[in-house]
């Protein structure tokens, strides 16, 4: 977005200045036609002096009006120039650091790009890193569940042997109990 308000911007700048140089040349031009009719009007006004005499006064007041006229459009038309010259130093100077705020934005943007690349990559590792882990944790949680299932088995092995255990104790103290109230048949009795 940044970039097309920067390029409509530059557009407008470089015809502003087009327009402001095609106005320059122009006036440039309309100076240059000045300058001959003034040194026209002052070659006929010198003609004219020469024949003062023979001709009408008013005739040459009215060259001299005419010459005055043209001597004060020829420096307006220099004022203007001079104007039109400013206003493009101006336009190009508008332009210059226009173009160098542009390469800023390029620069920030190809750092920012640099930035995200790497964050992306960064990304993806961690998550590979992510995912090796799962993989492990769910090996472990399979080891758990069959070290369970064994402690489980072993358990009820265990209390399978201890209630053997006890019924033959109980078989045991029976059995020796019964034996007291006997005869022993033992050979070591």
């Amino acid at each position: 977005m940044l970039q097309n308000w920067f390029f409509a911007f530059l557009e407008t700048l470089t015809t502003e200045l087009a327009a402001e140089r095609s106005l320059c040349e122009k006036l440039e031009a309309d100076k240059q036609n000045f300058e001959k009719q003034c040194k026209e009007l002052k070659m006929a006004l010198e003609e004219m002096d020469n024949d003062m005499r023979t001709r009408n006064r008013g005739q040459i007041a009215a060259l001299e009006a005419k010459l005055q006229a043209a001597t004060e459009q020829y420096a307006q038309m220099e004022q203007e120039r001079n104007t039109a010259n400013r206003q493009i130093r101006r336009m190009e100077k508008k332009l210059s650091d226009t173009l160098m705020m542009n390469e800023e934005e390029k620069r920030n943007i190809e750092q920012l790009k640099e930035t995200a690349d790497r964050a992306i990559a960064r990304h993806r590792q961690m998550r590979r890193q992510i995912e090796d882990l799962e993989e492990e944790a769910c090996r472990e949680r399979s080891k758990c569940r069959q070290l369970q299932r064994s402690i489980d088995d072993l358990n009820e092995a265990n209390e399978t042997l201890t209630r053997e255990n006890a019924q033959l104790k109980s078989l045991a103290a029976l059995a020796r109990r019964s034996g007291l109230n006997r005869p022993s048949t033992s050979r070591f009795g």
